[in-house]
Formats: structure tokens, sequence, C-alpha cells
């Protein structure tokens, strides 16, 4: 039988977890030197991606801050608030990039990304957290490496294509965070199922 603090250690464990893969993301963030602005027109494969990786920034943005809401589940919003952490910060890179070379970027996500966040903040608490975890930190992060695999290799500016790898790296690590929560929630479940009534 499992003692009340087998079953703290047990159940603060994940959590603890999330919050140090928490601080690893922001570091990553802060340690990334920014590099200088490059000059010139903007080729049109390299505006296109800009805008879509904007679209995108607003939509983890916007989703990830839903979650932070909405979840009931303390790892889900742990997930969630490094996801809003990370992607603020990117988002101001991608701001940045574009205000270099003179675009403008869409003020949310698009029409598609936000049918997502409205069928998402409909769900049931208990449904949600599971419906998130599953679109936005899976699926979602697998169609966005595509992406930004073939923009770190393919875009003409090279100060984009670094800032694609940086992204594309975050995008890799939320992925994995992502396909772990599932377990660690199933583990917390399982401990809290075994605790006598």
């Amino acid at each position: 039988m499992m003692t009340a603090t087998g079953f703290l250690r047990m159940l603060l464990w994940p959590l603890a977890c999330c919050l140090a893969m928490l601080a690893l993301v922001a570091n990553i963030v802060a340690a990334d030197a920014q590099v200088p602005p490059a000059g010139g027109p903007v080729a049109e494969s390299d505006r296109q991606f800009l805008l879509q990786a904007a679209a995108s920034g607003l939509y983890e943005l916007e989703v990830a801050r839903l979650a932070e809401l909405r979840a009931i589940n303390p790892m889900v919003k742990a997930y969630a608030a490094m996801l809003a952490l990370h992607q603020t910060a990117l988002n101001d890179d991608v701001k940045n990039l574009a205000a270099t070379r003179g675009l403008v970027l869409p003020d949310g996500p698009d029409r598609e990304r936000r049918d997502v966040i409205e069928a998402l903040a409909a769900l049931p608490p208990g449904v949600f957290d599971n419906r998130f975890v599953q679109q936005v930190g899976i699926t979602d992060h697998q169609a966005e490496i595509v992406v930004f695999e073939r923009a770190s290799r393919g875009l003409s500016d090279a100060e984009l294509r670094a800032w694609a790898v940086k992204a594309l790296q975050a995008r890799q690590q939320h992925l994995a965070a992502a396909q772990h929560l599932p377990q660690l929630v199933q583990t917390m479940v399982a401990a809290a199922a075994a605790l006598p009534a």
C-alpha cells in the first residue's frame, strides 16, 4: 500500500520534470545569439515562410494561453505555460525579422486555426486536456516540424534559416514533451486510484 508521502512524491515528480523542462527551454531561448539582420529584397519563399511562421506562432500562443486557463491536469497546465513562454520569445523574433525586412505580419491566427481554438474552447474540462495534447502538442507540432525542416534547408536568407533551425528545435522539444504527457497523466491517475479511500 502506498503512503501519502509516496503518493505525493509520485504526483510531484512529473510536475517537477515539466518545470525543469520549462526552465531548460527558457535558457535555450535566452542563450541564442541574435544574427545581424540581412539587407536587400526578400525572396517570395522567405516572405511566405515568415507569414506562415507568424500565423502559426500566434495560434500556438493563443491556444497555449487557453490551455493554461482551461486545463485541469497540472502537467498539461505546465506544458501550456512552457509553450506560451517559448512561443512569446519566438513571436518576438518573427516580429523583429519581419520589421527589418519591411514585412507586415498577420495580427492573429488564420481562420482554420481560429476554428481549432474555438473547437477546443467548447470542450468540457475533462475532455479538453487530452484533445489539447493530441491536437496542439502532437498533431500540430508534427506538421510544423515538416515546414520548419524544409525552411531550415531551403530559405535563401541566412538569418531566416538560422531562426528556422532555432524554432525547429523548439518544436521538436514541444513534440517530445507532448508525447510523454499521456503516459505521465496515466501514472498520476493510477497512483491516485491506488490510494485507500
